[in-house]
């Protein structure tokens, strides 16, 4: 007599109508795939090639291939943030400091260089993207690499056009600056009698000391002493007074000013004469 066999029977629920039913799918979360080792905690720079993308998103650079998990009952991007010690913008040399500034790439990788596994919302992610307030482009391990990049940034800081562009955002840096100054000093602003003691005094608030001077030289803004440690309090409805400003005009007469407001603009002759009396620099 043939020996008897057991035999797996699987089963099949049916359904009302008596078809089979088609089985629920299992359920998979994050947390048991990265568990699972189906995605690696960390990877090197040096992994990174053909077919991950780069997201920018929220501030950050964000490395993916596009896999994708679920986490209570959300689609998740799986991706990979650098760990790696963020250089504080106030030591970075002026050059540096100019490609932070202006570009907001604050380095570059080198091939050891370790990144850690994150799970970005889907829903977010999409949603900036589809607004355009994130970039998405293909991984090149030439635009990041740190010879590669130092060698392609060489800012024209001798041409006017840039030097303007570079004034407005050191203007707004300076008035940034000024902000964390009087909120530490409960609303009292820095001392401003001269462009040596503002800068004393915003030094440790400020993000590089490049911000100080215009752009390619060692000529300071210029600084209204009527501000000088000033309480807010005293200061309602004087946001259209001239706070810090260029002491001479560009070539083509025009000046950048940043006004008690925060506003940043350049303005002609005949309106900076309007302004400048206006704020007692007269």
């Amino acid at each position: 007599m043939p020996e008897a066999t057991n035999l797996a029977i699987p089963l099949v629920r049916l359904a009302p109508d008596g078809a089979a039913a088609t089985p629920a799918p299992p359920k998979v979360t994050g947390f048991a795939d990265i568990i699972r080792a189906r995605f690696p905690l960390t990877i090197k720079y040096s992994e990174l090639g053909v077919g991950w993308r780069i997201i920018e998103f929220r501030g950050a650079n964000y490395f993916t291939k596009g896999d994708t998990t679920i986490l209570n009952n959300e689609e998740y991007l799986v991706a990979y943030l650098a760990q790696m010690p963020q250089v504080s913008p106030s030591k970075l040399d002026t050059r540096d400091y100019i490609r932070v500034a202006t570009t907001g790439q604050t380095g570059s990788y080198e091939p050891d260089d370790r990144f850690a596994i994150t799970l970005v919302r889907m829903a977010d992610a999409y949603r900036t993207v589809v607004n355009g307030q994130t970039g998405l482009r293909s991984f090149s391990a030439e635009a990041l690499t740190a010879d590669d990049e130092l060698k392609k940034f060489n800012p024209p800081i001798n041409t006017p056009a840039y030097r303007q562009k570079l004034t407005g955002i050191y203007l707004t840096k300076i008035y940034q600056a000024i902000s964390s100054y009087s909120q530490t000093y409960l609303n009292v602003l820095p001392p401003m009698d001269s462009a040596f003691a503002a800068r004393q005094a915003l030094l440790p608030f400020a993000e590089n000391d490049a911000i100080f001077t215009l752009p390619g030289t060692s000529t300071p803004y210029k600084v209204n002493p009527l501000f000088s440690e000033r309480k807010r309090e005293h200061l309602r409805n004087k946001g259209r007074l001239v706070m810090v400003y260029e002491g001479v005009a560009a070539g083509d007469g025009m000046r950048a000013v940043l006004f008690y407001n925060g506003r940043v603009q350049r303005v002609d002759a005949e309106a900076w004469q309007r302004w400048s009396k206006a704020s007692g620099l007269e």
